[in-house]
């Protein structure tokens, strides 16, 4: 079916480009004629200021005095109508390799004020301008003459590769049609050549201690799930890893404990706040469709962080985690690898099992913790131990609890 753009009717429009040319995407309504500042209708013409490279959107009355040739001292001319499917149009691989054009969409022109074709593609900057080896566009002109009826400034030739295919699409276009194009396209760019990207989902499916770590270490099982079918050369993987305090129940011994992190209970709903445990980095090696790989989370058992004061806390049930993913995607495409970013919305909820944490405390530092002190304090407490005659730090500890008249319980 012909596809249509701005009443301009695009025969055998295809597929992939017609969500760029979808009714929904027009100007605005309300606009003036750039040459007498009439108003003009949303479905309006062009001109081209060729010594500016600038389209002017003009009423009707206006476009028709520079439909002629040498209107104005050829100053400014008026965009045609005219579009063509090139269905014959002979364009191997290695021609377009020629144009040195790093993605699969270009529109060429030639400027009759620097008296050269042009070619700009469509990038997340808006149109770029490559240059076009005059080798390579005489080549493409002996192979295809229907290229000299080109208008020069306000006609282009369009050409489109679907990603995967060998195969051309080919069409001369109004030149007001490839700006807009390009715009839309710049829209729904994707990574660095626009085309498809992955689309990656993530999962936690279980953890563990890992009991041969030089310091305490949990691996999060994490499922990986790519439902593009493209590729994936490797992952470099960054995950903040926040704590969600609110999202269980406590008991009142978990309730006593937490007072001196979250403040008086009936205050909990204001200061109760998700709060950063930790950060981890990984590479995720080469994999197609699903992967399963371990993330290693190394936790510390200082009670200066209040994450640990939190996990140390809690008796039994589990511990709410939101996993938040970013990071860079290295993917194998049909012109090599391309690049992409993890984006900021890929989460993952967990909830981990607090025997899980207290198994690997456990392991690491058995029925036993440590605390971070002052120097001139630790001197102190070393004198107090001697002359006591105290036998371990816990007896001191203990001591310095019972004189302080205070219930251990």
């Amino acid at each position: 079916m012909p596809g249509v753009r701005n009443g301009r009717i695009i025969a055998d429009a295809p597929n992939a480009l017609k969500r760029f040319l979808e009714p929904g995407l027009k100007r605005r309504a309300g606009e003036l004629c750039e040459m007498c500042g009439q108003p003009i209708v949303e479905q309006h013409s062009h001109v081209v200021n060729v010594e500016t490279r600038t389209l002017m959107c003009a009423c009707r009355a206006c476009y028709l005095l520079f439909t002629h040739s040498g209107a104005a001292q050829g100053r400014y001319r008026a965009v045609p109508d005219r579009v063509l499917n090139l269905k014959s149009f002979r364009l191997s691989t290695a021609e377009w390799d020629a144009m040195q054009i790093p993605v699969g969409m270009a529109f060429f022109f030639y400027n009759s004020s620097m008296k050269k074709i042009a070619a700009f593609y469509p990038s997340p900057a808006g149109a770029t301008e490559s240059m076009v080896p005059i080798e390579a566009w005489d080549e493409l002109v002996a192979s295809n003459p229907v290229l000299l009826e080109l208008a020069p400034d306000v006609e282009a030739l369009l050409i489109y590769r679907r990603r995967g295919e060998d195969r051309f699409q080919c069409f001369i276009v109004p030149i007001d049609a490839c700006y807009e194009l390009t715009g839309n396209v710049r829209r729904y760019w994707k990574g660095f050549d626009g085309g498809e990207l992955s689309n990656l989902n993530f999962q936690i499916v279980g953890a563990r201690p890992e009991r041969h770590a030089a310091v305490p270490t949990l691996m999060f099982a994490l499922k990986i799930e790519e439902t593009t079918g493209i590729d994936i050369h490797n992952i470099v993987l960054r995950c903040q890893i926040r704590i969600e305090p609110i999202r269980r129940q406590y008991s009142r011994e978990e309730e006593s404990r937490l007072t001196e992190l979250f403040g008086d209970i009936p205050r909990w709903g204001d200061t109760m706040k998700p709060f950063l445990w930790t950060h981890l980095s990984a590479t995720i090696p080469c994999f197609q469709g699903k992967t399963e790989v371990e993330l290693p989370v190394a936790c510390t058992y200082d009670f200066e962080i209040a994450a640990t004061k939190y996990l140390h806390s809690l008796e039994s049930g589990d511990i709410s985690l939101l996993l938040m993913f970013s990071g860079s995607v290295f993917e194998k495409g049909e012109q090599g690898m391309q690049v992409s970013q993890i984006p900021w919305s890929k989460e993952a909820n967990y909830r981990l099992p607090v025997r899980v944490w207290q198994e690997m405390i456990d392991h690491y530092f058995p029925n036993s913790g440590w605390l971070r002190l002052n120097r001139d304090t630790l001197s102190d407490l070393m004198k107090f131990k001697s002359r006591r005659a105290l036998a371990t730090w816990d007896e001191v500890i203990e001591t310095l609890l019972l004189d302080s008249r205070e219930p251990l319980q």
